[in-house]
């Protein structure tokens, strides 16, 4: 009995081995069949990149002229914030106000020290006429006038800070904080961009650069909206990416409008009419 159930268990393992091996063998044709593939597309795309003299269109994307992420130099509540996620302001507005009461009194306190020095100090000017101090007292006197005029300085610097206005015409592209918050000191508060003359990038072959020249004018047509621009090329990069063979181009819209916003796609067209 026990010799058969040995042939039952060796036949079956003979079977079983054989069904792993032809599975493997059927993975390993599928896993060849791919890599084949996605060899054939690598060299379609190192052959459209090695004969660029015959393509005249490249993918870009508008990006702002200008963008920033405002932070806190002061720790203080945030008492309100002007402006939400996708609302346009001026250049000078108030984006975000502090509870200022205590660099408020700190200004106040430093700023009569100060002045109580600078009576003091004008007193031994005086003085020195009469004898009444040497000429090192009242110099003494005169560098802590300097010094409470630095710290009064200091702490008027603070109370600016308790308001944060808009350094150019843009837009909020986000917002880190809320109303309320005791923020600290480097704390992201929000992210803004400009909203006036965006720019274009796009990513050209290298061996573009010398017919890509500052001031070349092409067309770029928006996917979004489909409209169409002219643009003028700025500069590149400056460096070139030496695995992909490409370089970074950034160009300006001869006439943008308002429609045209960051973050839009389109394909730019180098062809000559």
């Amino acid at each position: 009995m026990s010799v058969m159930r040995m042939r039952f268990w060796g036949a079956h393992f003979v079977m079983c081995s054989f069904m792993l091996c032809a599975y493997a063998d059927s993975l390993t044709e599928q896993n060849t069949s791919r890599a084949l593939k996605a060899e054939e597309m690598l060299d379609e795309v190192d052959y459209l990149i090695s004969t660029n003299s015959s393509i005249s269109e490249i993918r870009g994307i508008v990006k702002p002229s200008k963008q920033a992420i405002l932070s806190s130099e002061i720790k203080a509540p945030i008492t309100k914030i002007h402006f939400s996620v996708g609302e346009k302001f001026k250049k000078g507005d108030i984006l975000i106000e502090f509870d200022h009461s205590v660099y408020q009194a700190q200004y106040d306190a430093q700023s009569a020290i100060s002045a109580s020095q600078e009576l003091i100090y004008e007193n031994q000017v005086e003085l020195l006429k009469l004898d009444g101090i040497t000429q090192t007292e009242l110099l003494l006197s005169k560098l802590k006038s300097k010094e409470l005029e630095a710290l009064l300085q200091k702490d008027k610097f603070l109370l600016n800070q308790c308001i944060i206005k808009a350094p150019y015409d843009g837009v909020v592209i986000e917002k880190f904080v809320n109303e309320h918050e005791l923020v600290t000191l480097d704390k992201q508060l929000i992210q803004i961009a400009a909203s006036h003359n965006p720019k274009l990038e796009l990513i050209i072959p290298s061996d573009w650069v010398s017919s890509l020249k500052p001031g070349k004018q092409f067309k770029f047509v928006i996917d979004e909206t489909k409209r169409m621009y002219f643009v003028k090329v700025l500069r590149t990069s400056g460096i070139i990416d030496a695995v992909s063979k490409t370089i970074k181009v950034i160009c300006k819209f001869d006439e943008p409008d308002e429609y045209l916003v960051s973050g839009m796609t389109g394909t730019a067209d180098f062809t000559q009419d």
